[in-house]
């Protein structure tokens, strides 16, 4: 990612913005997860002279931005209210001649603060309340046009993702147990039921602050984000206890591929890297009504 002037994003043109209830109403407890999801949604046009587009995004408690449908960002770094971090990034080369269109899905801990070991936000984790700012020029060299959250911007509720609270003492600390439904998940991709979303405060950044009521002092980020590298294969696998994979899912472990897990058969596999590293696994499934569900570990213990 690379930035633009750290001098000209977030003077107070772009907004906060969340749904209509704003802040005053807690809708997952309904369902019975612990934190709120939006997705949010930005469709513009540009011009074949277009030649850059630099843009600054960030969210409490937590955003993943996709631009033309590819995820171009993660964020934000860690910091509290009064060190809030954005991430600055060059869009130029995925915008298009004609339609383009934004879209972040973002995560709002603060409905449930932390208190271990009952529940609550990862510890680290220090927020105010739900929201998301997006700052963007795009510029031809003799014009500049920006493009900033505000009421142009649609909102959706997420419920493809469920953060629940099991029965884990160390959920305080770790954050809660994330259950995804995929069918929703592309429902709420091709879904025509977006509404405006509703601006709150103007977002600024820190030096530019001049109310102590302000909640955030925003910042670019200071600790480059965590690399991400294209996908590496497990090294080995066990069946629990010990015992060695059976010929199919060592062919889909060592080989690209398919393990099938027939209707009404569960299949449990301990997955080993080899290294202790920070990463998550990529799967590719296909089919209806199943469940696939993933643990981690530090240790390998069979």
């Amino acid at each position: 990612m690379t930035a633009p002037s750290k001098t000209s994003v977030f003077d107070g043109s772009a907004f906060w913005i969340w749904s209509e209830e704003h802040l005053h109403k807690r809708l997952s407890c309904e369902d019975g997860a612990s934190y709120e999801c939006r997705w949010f949604r930005k469709l513009f046009s540009a011009e074949e002279s277009i030649s850059t587009f630099h843009a600054a995004v960030t969210a409490d408690s937590a955003y993943l931005l996709w631009f033309n449908g590819d995820l171009v960002s993660r964020g934000p770094g860690r910091g509290d209210v009064r060190h809030h971090f954005y991430d600055e990034m060059d869009l130029s080369r995925r915008l298009r001649s004609g339609s383009n269109e934004l879209r972040a899905l973002v995560l709002d801990y603060s409905t449930v603060a932390c208190h271990p070991p009952e529940l609550g936000a990862p510890a680290a984790i220090m927020t105010y309340h739900g929201g998301f700012a997006f700052d963007g020029r795009i510029s031809t060299g003799q014009e500049t046009t920006r493009i900033v959250s505000n009421g142009s911007w649609d909102v959706l509720r997420a419920v493809s993702r469920k953060f629940v609270f099991p029965d884990c003492f160390m959920g305080g600390f770790v954050g809660l147990y994330e259950e995804f439904d995929a069918g929703k998940w592309l429902e709420e991709w091709t879904s025509d039921a977006w509404k405006p979303a509703t601006p709150m405060e103007p977002a600024w950044r820190a030096e530019l602050v001049r109310s102590q009521n302000a909640p955030y002092e925003l910042m670019p980020r200071m600790a480059p984000p965590v690399i991400e590298l294209p996908a590496s294969p497990f090294v080995t696998g066990f069946c629990p206890g010990g015992g060695m994979l059976g010929d199919g899912e060592q062919n889909w472990l060592s080989t690209d591929s398919v393990l099938t897990v027939q209707a009404g058969e569960r299949k449990e596999l301990i997955l080993d890297a080899g290294e202790l590293v920070t990463a998550y696994p990529v799967l590719q499934v296909q089919g209806r009504g199943g469940c696939v569900r993933i643990t981690y570990a530090k240790a390998l213990r069979l």
